[in-house]
């Protein structure tokens, strides 16, 4: 059985410059739009070789015209750490190493940097008891790492004292808002991997630059900036094992 066939062929042009958000452009049969978060559409009409009639289907693709949207700080990939020892075995010293390791490569990823900014509590873009800091602040915080005892300068790292201590309770580590010494407990360390080590390590270190929670459970707590950020990094530690 014989079949009409239509061929259609579909009309590209290069694309004018991008106009105000909300305005579109048009370009013969290709039309840009700029959307409100700055991206933009183009739609271009199909063209029907036998008659030149326009046919209904619109053809759409985003463009990302952000070309900077996925770069990462230089900070990112300078962040380091510099850990003072107390009580700590020379295994025990590896294991904190290793998780110090995880903790750079995830904060010099895309990864972490994306899951900082667009943290969401309540359906808006914010962590629970932030300080009044937006996610951005928050990020560019944990790469400027100052602390707010000991070393306050803005230089890159991660500056703590650690110190082991062994007590049958369910609190996993501590410190305080006016000394520089994280305490972290045996009865968990021992068994965590470096891995959940690192997570840790990172929730304690942001009391360390300036941010708290209440002591009580409750599910606000769990989206404090420490909390958050404690298992956003211990997630994405799994990915750079």
């Amino acid at each position: 059985m014989i079949r009409n066939i239509t061929f259609f062929t579909l009309i590209l042009f290069s694309y004018p410059t991008v106009s105000p958000a909300n305005e579109s452009i048009n370009s013969n049969d290709c039309e840009m739009i700029k959307q409100e978060d700055g991206s933009v559409h183009s739609k271009c009409t199909l063209i029907e070789n036998s008659n030149n009639s326009p046919v209904t289907d619109i053809r759409t693709k985003k463009i990302n015209t952000n070309t900077n949207a996925s770069l990462i700080p230089s900070q990112a990939h300078t962040w380091g750490a510099k850990v003072y020892y107390s009580n700590f075995s020379e295994n025990q010293e590896a294991k904190v190493e290793k998780a110090i390791s995880l903790i750079k490569k995830v904060i010099g990823s895309e990864e972490f940097k994306e899951r900082v900014l667009n943290y969401k509590f309540k359906g808006k873009k914010r962590f629970f008891d932030s300080e009044g800091f937006s996610n951005a602040q928050i990020y560019q915080k944990i790469l400027d790492g100052a602390e707010i005892m000991g070393n306050t300068q803005k230089n890159n790292t991660m500056d703590v004292e650690l110190e082991l201590y062994h007590a049958a309770t369910k609190t996993i580590g501590y410190t305080y808002p006016n000394v520089t010494k994280i305490w972290m407990n045996k009865k968990y360390f021992n068994r965590y991997t470096p891995v959940q080590v690192a997570g840790n390590l990172m929730h304690e270190w942001m009391h360390k630059i300036g941010f708290g929670h209440a002591t009580k459970w409750s599910e606000e707590r769990d989206h404090s900036v420490p909390y958050a950020i404690g298992y956003i990094m211990e997630e994405l530690t799994k990915q750079h094992l």
